[in-house]
């Protein structure tokens, strides 16, 4: 095959748009799309590849693997043992340490992709703070390359319409599968091969021996659409964009037309890709790529943490430095002394086997040992242990195909009829255990229903929401009109869904959904207090907003006070609106409020931590210990007419 230095232009074209996305410099919204573009890229190449060698009677399936061998697995096992050296001194809690430990044995084993997708927990560690969540992208490209040579060595040597028929038949499948399953929400869709094995067909329909070259009128026009296409995406898509699905058509079929273009003809946007900078760049995209996600997430954990735009710069330099140093001292040198013809190719698998096994071993002592979780003594063990740091709730309808069976139930299960419903987002998951509870002593039954990250709020039809919170919407309703609901329980992160994005990381408002929260609100109690149904409406629970267990644990190895807590007045500021809206809600016949800042705050503080025990599982959610303090306000919930921590 013969190089195309433009191909190299547009790989660098990529990782500019991934990693000044990556480091959230706020210029380019959908650079997450460069990855996309290297999905082309990539098919493109393999399928070329492969066509190249089979037309000289020159394929074979273990030089294939070979190849890819030696292309990508020096570099990461590179940067797989530097981020582990990393994660050693950045991630003090147990938990976090294992974690690692499991999605680096995911990336080099390349299944990252559904790794993340497993772990893409609204309940668990924040995805972004994982230092190889990059690695997602190898795992579907590697999963490509196990049957590509088996598929396309057939493929790209046939001439006959009738097998590429198909194949575009099954493109175009893949593309509503993907569209499918962006539809119905969850992190499935941006991670699984099935939603992203459209992206890598179009490359390969590009090497087609059935694609002509363009008309030499049309090349110029279809280099600037394709330019302006994958431009267009990176600019105007962000991370609210539905994707991949059909939105991923926009950037993907770009590329397709800039390497349709530069396999034409000569244009002006393919000679600019083929100048020395971009080329460069294009080179060392794949070390860039590996390097930068690990250098930003750990930057973020330092004392003083390098997040400011010049910061970012600067990483981004190191990450360059890096990479250009892992491209001339070990990619180059791989490539050009060790060869992939059959003498060779018994020493690039066992090599790639042993460095495996050197690399996989302590990856499994860290997580036998639950993240080493005795390297800081016996007492910050004693603690991690005794703190958890996810919000773990099993059993509780999360993945019944019918909502009325008895994993949604709470309170007495031997109840006759349920009789109340708890409806809310992850706030309303962390205190369903200590409401469950309190429902078993009074005897009562009720379901449960909760979607992380969806408002607990009635939103109007026409107002377009994901799947996951139409169905739980749904849930609630079907409860209402089959079972004998006399009470209803709303919990929610309520600053969430009014305050402005935080850090850019808090992107929950209403505005976006068509409704704000003072509207949303009121209609809400209007239409679940109908029926003479009672409303239980519980205020904002204060948000520490930093690590509570991690803040204790830094604090137990530095020998100083783990005592953690919040000014009194970060809560009202952060809620003082949001307590208006619920006190004119509250004033509504057959509406009572809880308050659970009465519970954990005083004139100065709101405290995070109690007698050495975090109250906190992460920067918002409550503990077991945590939300049990709340059971004298929570008991309340149930006599029809207490007084205790209520309000009319």
């Amino acid at each position: 095959m013969t190089y195309r230095a433009d191909i190299d232009g547009l790989r660098a074209l990529a990782i500019v748009l991934v990693v000044i996305f990556h480091a959230k410099l706020d210029v380019l919204s959908g650079g997450f799309i460069g990855v996309d573009v290297f999905f082309v890229i990539s098919g493109y190449l393999i399928a070329s590849n492969i066509a190249n060698d089979a037309a000289k009677g020159e394929f074979s399936v273990v030089q294939f693997y070979a190849r890819r061998a030696r292309r990508i697995l020096p570099a990461l096992f590179l940067v797989l043992f530097a981020s582990s050296i990393a994660a050693l001194y950045f991630l003090i809690l147990p938990q976090d340490l294992e974690t690692f430990a499991r999605s680096a044995r995911a990336a080099l084993l390349f299944y990252s992709n559904i790794f993340f997708s497993r772990s893409g927990d609204y309940f668990g560690p924040a995805l972004e703070s994982q230092p190889l969540l990059h690695t997602w992208s190898l795992g579907v490209e590697e999963q490509f390359y196990l049957i590509a040579p088996f598929l396309l060595a057939p493929l790209m040597t046939s001439t006959r319409t009738r097998p590429w028929m198909i194949f575009a038949a099954v493109l175009v499948l893949f593309v509503f599968l993907s569209q499918y399953a962006v539809l119905r929400g969850g992190s499935k869709a941006f991670y699984w091969p099935h939603t992203r094995a459209f992206e890598l067909m179009i490359g390969v329909a590009i090497a087609s021996p059935l694609l002509k070259p363009l008309p030499t009128r049309a090349i110029g026009f279809a280099s600037a659409a394709g330019m302006t296409m994958i431009m267009l995406a990176a600019l105007t898509f962000t991370e609210k964009t539905a994707f991949p699905g059909f939105a991923a058509l926009l950037p993907t079929v770009g590329a397709a037309l800039l390497i349709w273009s530069g396999r034409s003809g000569s244009t002006f946007i393919g000679r600019a890709l083929s100048m020395p900078v971009p080329v460069y760049l294009g080179k060392i995209s794949y070390p860039l790529y590996l390097w930068h996600w690990p250098i930003f997430v750990f930057a973020g954990l330092l004392p003083v943490p390098l997040v400011s735009p010049l910061d970012r710069i600067g990483l981004i330099v190191l990450a360059i430095a890096c990479a250009t140093a892992t491209y001339h001292l070990l990619e180059l040198p791989i490539r050009r002394h060790v060869r992939t013809d059959a003498l060779h190719r018994p020493f690039i698998f066992k090599t790639t086997a042993a460095a495996a096994i050197v690399c996989l071993l302590p990856l499994q002592f860290l997580i036998w040992s639950e993240g080493w979780s005795d390297r800081f003594g016996p007492e910050v063990a004693r603690f991690t242990r005794e703190n958890p740091t996810s919000l773990m709730t099993p059993g509780l309808c999360a993945k019944s195909a019918n909502p009325l069976s008895a994993d949604c139930m709470i309170g007495d299960a031997t109840a006759p009829n349920a009789t109340f419903v708890l409806w809310g987002d992850s706030h309303g998951r962390m205190i369903a255990p200590a409401i469950s509870e309190i429902a078993k002593t009074k005897g009562l039954k009720g379901y449960f229903v909760a979607q992380g990250g969806c408002a607990p709020l009635i939103i109007p039809e026409s107002v377009p929401l994901p799947i996951k919170c139409r169905e739980a919407e749904e849930r609630l309703f079907r409860y209402l009109s089959e079972a004998r609901i006399e009470r209803v329980i709303l919990i929610g992160r309520w600053a969430a869904y009014y305050t402005q994005p935080r850090n850019g990381k808090e992107a929950k408002d209403l505005v976006r959904f068509g409704i704000p929260f003072a509207r949303a609100l009121p209609e809400t109690v209007n239409q679940l207090t109908s029926g003479n149904r009672e409303l239980i409406l519980m205020g904002p629970v204060p948000e520490p907003l930093f690590n509570v267990p991690l803040t204790m644990t830094t604090a137990l190895i530095h020998g100083q006070s783990s005592s953690v807590s919040i000014p009194r007045s970060t809560f009202d500021e952060r809620n003082a609106e949001i307590l208006k809206v619920l006190a004119q809600a509250g004033a509504q016949d057959r509406v009572r409020l809880i308050y659970p800042h009465l519970t954990f705050c005083d004139d100065q503080k709101c405290h995070a931590s109690e007698d050495g025990r975090a109250l906190y599982v992460d920067d918002n959610h409550l503990s077991p210990r945590g939300a049990a303090k709340l059971s004298s306000a929570l008991s309340t919930i149930f006599p029809a007419y207490a007084e205790s921590n209520l309000s009319r």
